[in-house]
């Protein structure tokens, strides 16, 4: 309920100030990202993701129904100009949101090149053929159309904005053209760049979990001795101890404090792992990936806790003969 209540908690007190309630739920969203992995917990976290998933792919599905509801509205309601203007102004519109972004990406990358010159700055150059698909991915979509729908149709003092309308038709024009030209020709433009194998992604992972293991396992003998874990308990802790028989009194406990090591290694794995992010060695993509990894293993340990807690016989089973 939080994380679909967020939006709107940034949303409405940019309005209230007079400011862009787009931009500042977007501005939210990356700080959430930034800071999320130290506030949320990994429950939390887990049904959170599930639930955008799902939310995310309805509401991409009716985005498109949506374009297509306000195209035909924004027809009827135009007034400030007459269809045959208003289509080629889209017309004009539309190369220009294209034109400026390829623009864009075909010159100031060589603007960087010349002002910039430090080795790290080198190792990011890609060739012409490969910036294609940068500038040729620049669909529009949900934020321009709730950016368009947020201009007040009457001003405080009661009169109608003028050309609301032309601006409604002309941003659902652009969404159309960019999604059914832009996008059904990305693919044959991503192929045509030839891009080498990405192995960054698997580099950083190796460097998440190796740091992540020399972390816990400089922790480990403290934690241990903190939680009275046998060190031959310790050494077993890579394998997956399940006790078949009715545990003792003693192995109750020793099996709770592995799993109290545990659930701490994980702690100490995550503040390594947000370091790494927030020094800028793994990017988010790599944070996310073992994020979940660690949030999964946290969960499947605090659901053996509740159930050893469940089967467990209580003191007046357990004295009877």
């Amino acid at each position: 309920m939080l994380s679909a209540a967020t939006p709107f908690l940034a949303y409405l007190p940019a309005e209230l100030l007079h400011v862009s309630g787009v931009l500042a739920v977007v501005t939210c969203g990356l700080v959430t990202t930034r800071f999320g992995p130290r506030v949320i917990g990994s429950e939390a976290r887990i049904q959170a993701i599930a639930f955008w998933e799902v939310a995310s792919y309805l509401l991409n599905s009716a985005l498109f129904v949506l374009v297509g509801m306000q195209l035909p509205g924004a027809v009827e309601a135009l007034k400030s100009a007459s269809v045959v203007q208003a289509i080629l102004a889209a017309v004009a519109v539309s190369v220009a949101v294209v034109g400026t972004r390829v623009a864009w990406f075909y010159s100031v990358p060589y603007l960087v090149r010349v002002l910039d010159r430090r080795p790290r700055q080198r190792d990011r150059r890609i060739t012409a053929l490969q910036r294609l698909p940068l500038a040729w991915s620049g669909m529009r979509g949900a934020i321009s159309l709730a950016a368009a729908l947020t201009v007040p149709a009457t001003t405080s003092e009661g009169q109608a904005v003028g050309q609301r309308d032309a601006v409604v038709f002309l941003t659902t024009a652009v969404i159309v053209v960019t999604l059914t030209v832009l996008g059904p020709t990305l693919p044959a433009v991503v192929r045509r760049a030839r891009f080498p194998e990405d192995t960054d992604k698997n580099s950083e992972l190796t460097l998440a979990r190796s740091h992540m293991s020399s972390a816990a396992l400089h922790a480990l003998p403290a934690l241990a001795g903190q939680f009275g874990v046998a060190e031959r308990d310790t050494l077993r802790m890579v394998q997956d101890i399940e006790d078949r028989t009715t545990p003792t009194p003693d192995t109750a406990l020793r099996q709770e404090n592995l799993r109290r090591l545990e659930l701490a290694l994980l702690q100490v794995k995550r503040g390594t792992l947000t370091a790494l992010r927030d020094d800028g060695r793994i990017d988010d993509g790599v944070l996310l990936t073992v994020q979940r990894m660690l949030d999964v293993e946290e969960v499947r340990l605090k659901g053996k806790a509740s159930l050893s807690e469940a089967s467990s016989p209580s003191p007046e089973e357990s004295s009877q003969p």
